[in-house]
């Protein structure tokens, strides 16, 4: 609201803009008022002509309506004023000349001061109102301004809720996301109002939904990770804290204080409520969970150690397929005759041959034209069936035994190049993933240098997939690694790109070629509303830092439309491929033109 003017004497007779917003009427009728005080002033003057005193207190009076003409009426009030002065030095002047002994002589200067003295009021109106038109102009400017400000203020606050809210939750589930869940550990494991806190962490993962997705579509899967989500979140206490880790993984921060029977009962419960058949899309799905459970301090002292020890608590419940729930350490836990008997597998299935690989093929997004294919390991164990390599690949790593896996996937898939160019002799890129285990060890890069001149390919041949979380890692051996496997030709892609948003504005100086989207974007774009899904805004970051953008995961044909509108340089997944033996991408390959 604007403040209210004041109403002294004073600001009344300069308020012309309000008088002249009045009516018309009494204006003239002002200066009809003030026209016929000053001619009978003038008049009397002209009677009295010998008193003088009388003559100049008459006259003052004419110069003070003058004067007030000017003000109150402004252009024609002063117009009216200097007319009516004229007339009077004009009837003075007459006067002097017929009776020169009369005062009329010296009278005369005032009608002339008055007209002086008037027009420098005039000229003083006339320059305040056109100041005070500037400023209010420059006023309404600034308002202008202010609305604009206060607009892009409330845009600029809600975008960065929204950034918030992506940098913490996770998008498909509306769970909290990996990131927050370990502030969350951090925050625990620092509290200075609880010192001796004992809390428990539970790590959980869905059996076989890799097996669900790749059978029944990645739609599928995502409407039983939000069922699952839902199920879960339902049955937990309220002071537990439920996320999702990535994927079909996820993590329950139990806070509160529980024997080790009360915690085995808690999850045993949750368990219990995954046995019976989710219904998605009107048709039953089964569906089971492992649970490992950590606990601090005697699981660990960081939030990566117990995540860890949970981890491997759950690959532990998750081989031996009993009662689905481990402790890392526990009494009864199996967990060293575990290990040994992985160790052992997993070192026949290398003798034995056990290991094979399968081949996603990725396409160009605009014209689909192969650019190249995933390599995929695989375990058929003798002894323990067809195993994921969702379960056999982290306890790899964890177990130290990475490196000579990955030395076999890479002369397996080097050799399986070869064939594969007879096939098809158009340029084909062949992208590996890579573990922090397998690029952090000092015989790796001889190892693919060694590994590529025997196979006679060249390094533009081979792409690099390393994980988000090790370029956030950011160790000086880890760039001397890449920046040599750069030198050699060999391509490098940023895979899951996305997963940590706090991180996006480092992207401009990992040394990369390709960024491969999260799953979780592309998964989620069937519901989303075109330009305000964060993938297009990826797409366009990637395009800027001169980057190829890679979705991968892509099941539905609106995926492929948004991917296609928005430019995205490449494709993969089961809406044109699943992955492929040796002999189905052979046959692939022979159908396609060169």
């Amino acid at each position: 609201m604007s403040e209210k003017k004041k109403s002294g004497p004073i600001s009344r007779i300069f308020d012309t803009e309000a008088y002249l917003s009045g009516n018309v009427i009494i204006q003239w009728i002002t200066a009809a008022f003030c026209t016929a005080f000053f001619i009978i002033l003038g008049f009397l003057d002209s009677q009295l002509k010998t008193v003088a005193d009388i003559g100049v207190i008459l006259s003052q009076i004419q110069v003070f309506i003058s004067i007030f003409l000017t003000i109150r009426i402004k252009k024609w009030g002063y117009i009216l004023s200097v007319l009516l002065n004229l007339l009077l030095i004009l009837s003075l002047t007459i006067s002097g000349l017929n009776q020169p002994a009369m005062h009329g002589k010296p009278m005369i200067i005032i009608p002339i001061s008055t007209i002086f003295i008037i027009s420098i009021i005039y000229l003083f109106i006339i320059n305040y109102h056109r100041k005070i038109d500037e400023i209010t102009v420059k006023n309404q400017k600034m308002a202008e301004q202010n609305d604009l400000l206060t607009a892009y203020n409330q845009i600029i606050k809600a975008n960065e809720e929204k950034l918030s809210h992506m940098a913490f939750i996770d998008m498909l589930t509306e769970l909290p996301n990996r990131k927050m869940l370990i502030s969350r550990i951090d925050q625990l494991i620092t509290s200075i109002e609880e010192p001796d806190l004992h809390f428990a962490l539970a790590f959980i993962d869905l059996d076989d939904f890799k097996q669900v997705n790749d059978t029944l579509g990645h739609h599928v899967g995502d409407l039983l990770l939000q069922a699952v989500s839902a199920k879960l979140k339902d049955a937990i206490h309220g002071d537990d804290m439920l996320g999702r880790l990535g994927g079909d993984e996820f993590a329950l921060i139990i806070k509160r204080p529980l024997t080790d029977d009360a915690l085995y009962a808690y999850i045993e419960n949750l368990r219990q409520q995954l046995i019976d058949d989710l219904i998605i899309e009107n048709k039953p799905l089964p569906i089971r969970a492992s649970f490992g459970l950590s606990r601090y301090p005697e699981d660990g002292s960081t939030s990566a150690e117990l995540l860890k020890s949970a981890d491997h608590a759950m690959y532990r419940a998750k081989i031996h397929k009993t009662a689905g729930i481990e402790f890392f350490n526990h009494p009864k836990s199996a967990a060293p005759s575990a290990k040994l008997d992985y160790d052992h597998y997993f070192n026949l299935a290398l003798e034995n041959n056990e290991f094979y690989l399968v081949f996603q093929p990725q396409f160009t997004s605009d014209s689909k034209q192969l650019r190249g294919f995933d390599v995929l390991p695989q375990w058929n164990s003798a002894v323990l069936g067809n195993v994921s390599p969702e379960v056999f690949l982290p306890i790899a790593e964890n177990n130290g035994l990475m490196p000579l896996l990955g030395q076999w996937i890479l002369d397996e898939a080097c050799e399986r190049y070869q064939k594969f160019k007879k096939i098809y002799t158009a340029p084909l890129i062949m992208s590996i993933n890579i573990s922090d285990v397998e690029i952090l060890d000092p015989g790796f890069v001889p190892m693919v240098k060694t590994t590529l001149a025997k196979a006679g390919m060249i390094g533009s041949n081979l792409e690099f997939e390393i994980r988000e979380s090790t370029f956030l890692a950011a160790s000086p051996q880890l760039s001397e690694v890449i920046n040599e496997l750069r030198s050699a030709g060999i391509l490098i892609a940023l895979d899951d790109f996305g997963e940590t948003m706090a991180y996006v504005n480092e992207l401009q100086t990992f040394p990369i070629d390709t960024i491969k989207l999260a799953q979780s974007y592309v998964d989620a774009i069937d519901g989303g509303n075109g330009t305000n899904h964060p993938l297009a805004a990826m797409v366009l970051l990637g395009h800027q830092l001169n980057l190829a953008v890679f979705a991968k995961g892509v099941h539905t044909h609106a995926q492929v439309d948004y991917l296609q509108q928005y430019q995205c340089d490449y494709l993969q997944g089961p809406w044109w491929s699943d992955p492929l033996d040796d002999p189905g991408f052979s046959q692939l390959l022979e159908t396609l033109p060169v």
